[in-house]
């Protein structure tokens, strides 16, 4: 596409993997809201790594990325949100992220 300019439609998008799902334009306002949601439900610290894993290991090898994904990883493991995931688990309720 890029380098010959053309065009594709979304079911060709689909269809080659580009994106993960495609919406009439009537329901792309509710689906987007859905999906922004499903995003927020999880603690802000563990979206923002996530996002850097993504954004940083695209330009580096895989052993690189891997240890990108790491490095971001491990701070995560012991924060107050690992530990409220688990104690709302355990408690049967939604849990309380913290901001930040």
């Amino acid at each position: 596409m890029i380098l010959t300019a053309r065009a594709i439609d979304a079911a060709r998008a689909a269809a080659l993997g580009l994106v993960n799902r495609v919406y009439p334009l009537s329901r792309l306002r509710e689906e987007a809201q859905t999906m922004a949601e499903a995003i927020a439900a999880h603690p802000p610290r563990a979206v923002r790594a996530a996002l850097s894993a993504v954004r940083g290991g695209l330009a580096l090898p895989l052993s690189e990325g891997l240890r990108l994904e790491q490095e971001l990883a491990d701070p995560l493991r012991d924060s107050p949100d690992n530990r409220e995931a688990r104690e709302a688990f355990r408690e049967k309720r939604p849990p309380r992220w913290t901001v930040g």
